[in-house]
């Protein structure tokens, strides 16, 4: 069995999100978001809910396997947005907008494909972040059908 967690961590290292080796409460307590720009980690300043957001989103990406360049995260903003919203992350929920309307300006077709395929999904911004990361992942992408 592959926990979301275990799948989150490698997705994490995998795109240099996190260093390899570090403990998975330290990065997952940790309130500051980092960005990886270039070689450099910058840190975000921490804002109420959004680094649980920003997991949660994260978790999204290994569901549905959008990249994590700009024409992933954009395709992911419209399929979060299609697959049942941002919960209550009201914060992410601008983000997404603003996402979806610059991904229709760059890359509409793509856009509309990542909307419809949400229309036939579900996201996991409303599950608890502690039982989502515990689950196993073939298990939550049956719950959200992405398969």
């Amino acid at each position: 069995m592959k926990t979301v967690a275990d799948a989150v961590e490698e997705f994490f290292i995998n795109k240099g999100l996190i260093v390899p080796g570090t403990p998975r409460d330290e990065w997952y307590a940790d309130n500051w978001v980092r960005i990886p720009v270039k070689g450099f980690r910058i840190p975000i300043l921490p804002i109420h809910g959004f680094k649980k957001s920003l997991i949660l989103h994260d978790v999204n990406h290994v569901l549905t396997d959008y990249g994590i360049g700009l024409k992933g995260e954009l395709e992911i903003a419209a399929w979060e947005l299609a697959s049942g919203g941002c919960g209550k992350y009201y914060l992410y929920w601008f983000d997404r907008f603003f996402f979806l309307f610059l991904g229709l300006l760059l890359f509409p077709k793509a856009m509309i494909k990542a909307w419809q395929r949400g229309r036939q999904q579900r996201n996991v911004f409303t599950y608890d972040i502690d039982k989502v990361m515990e689950m196993d992942v073939k298990i939550l992408r049956l719950l959200s059908d992405v398969t």
